[in-house]
Formats: C-alpha cells, sequence, structure tokens
C-alpha cells in the first residue's frame, strides 16, 4: 500500500501537477519519496505527530480539503488564475451557503443578523452573509493559489517574494470579504452588520 501511494505521488508530480500527503504519524520518509521518483518540490506534505495522532485530522480544515479536490492543471497564465478563482469561490460559497441554511434550520447554527430580526427564513438570513464570507473568500483564496502556483513555475516564488505574496494572500482574504460584508449590510440595512440585530428591529 505505501508502494502504491509513493508511485501515485511520483506520476503525479512528474506530470506536472501537485500532490497532497496526509501524514497524522509523521511515518512518511522523504528520501523514499523521493527515490520513487518524486518531485519533492511540488509535494504538500501536512505532517502530524505521532504521540497525538488525531491532531493533524482535527487540524486540516474542509477549505483547504476543497481546494486540493477541485484543483485542476498547474496554473500557468491569467485564464487559470482566474478559472481558480471562478471554481473555488463556486464550490465554497454553494457547500457552505448549504450547509449553513440546513444548520440554521435544524438550530444548531444561530445568526442574529436583519434577516433573522425580520423573521425570515433560514436561506435569507444565510445570503445575507455567505455569499461574501464564502464566496468571496473563496474566490479570493482561489486566485492567491493560482497566482502563487504560476509564480512558482515562473521560478519567481522565493524568498522575499514569497513571504510578500503568502502575506497579501493571506490578508486580502481575510479583509476583503469581510469589508464586502459590511459595506453590502450598511447599503442593505443602513448598518454595519457587526453586531446581533435584536428581534423585530428594523433596519434604519
Amino acid at each position: 500500500m505505501i508502494g502504491d501511494a509513493l508511485g501515485m505521488i511520483a506520476r503525479v508530480t512528474a506530470a506536472g501537477a501537485l500532490a497532497a500527503c496526509v501524514d497524522p504519524g509523521d511515518r512518511l520518509d522523504p528520501a523514499s519519496v523521493g527515490s520513487a521518483g518524486a518531485d519533492l518540490t511540488r509535494l504538500l506534505w501536512l505532517r502530524g505527530d505521532r504521540h497525538v495522532p488525531r491532531a493533524l485530522p482535527e487540524a486540516v480544515s474542509a477549505t483547504a480539503t476543497l481546494a486540493w479536490l477541485v484543483h485542476g492543471d498547474p496554473v500557468h497564465d491569467l485564464w487559470g488564475v482566474a478559472r481558480s478563482a471562478l471554481v473555488l469561490g463556486s464550490v465554497l460559497g454553494f457547500w457552505n451557503l448549504l450547509y449553513d441554511v440546513v444548520a440554521l434550520e435544524s438550530g444548531i447554527l444561530r445568526v442574529y443578523n436583519q434577516p433573522w430580526a425580520e423573521g425570515k427564513p433560514a436561506a435569507a438570513i444565510a445570503l445575507d452573509y455567505a455569499p461574501w464570507f464564502f464566496g468571496g473568500f473563496g474566490a479570493i483564496y482561489g486566485a492567491g493559489l493560482g497566482a502563487l502556483e504560476w509564480l512558482a513555475a515562473s521560478g519567481s516564488l522565493a524568498g522575499l517574494v514569497f513571504a510578500l505574496a503568502f502575506t497579501l494572500l493571506v490578508a486580502s482574504s481575510l479583509l476583503l470579504p469581510v469589508a464586502g460584508y459590511v459595506l453590502q449590510s450598511r447599503r442593505r440595512h443602513g448598518h454595519w452588520g457587526t453586531r446581533p440585530v435584536k428581534k423585530g428591529c428594523p433596519s434604519a
């Protein structure tokens, strides 16, 4: 089984694509992977702690998992960056919206926003924030990953360039969706949408 996994990693990376290995027990031997013909520069190794075997699986986010599942061919141009943004934004936006609607209807999730205060259904409550927080985040995250991959393919992603690009990706993924949501809330409801809204409280 280990031999099959090493062979698959070697075939994927040799074709120029990226591969990921989730290794909760810290049992992967990089030398063996390299000997099997894999390009270690194209391998994402999620390395756990053998003394805390559940730590890594619980830390690996659904966002990263979905990003890898929908990742296509390596990005080499601006069109690839746009495609990555569209695909990841659509996938994260759809599935997280669907999850939140179900969670709101079942009562395991509570969101005290303006639609909730007005007695609107779960779908309206989720649609007030989900497109920005999930779809917007996914689009920015996907574009950033595509841009990083493009830079890596051109040999430009090293040292200071990587540090700056990664910092920009993290900052924009967190700040831009929030900025979009609060501006939308201000325009729609007359407030920034950052505090719980009381039931029956009309928008300004």
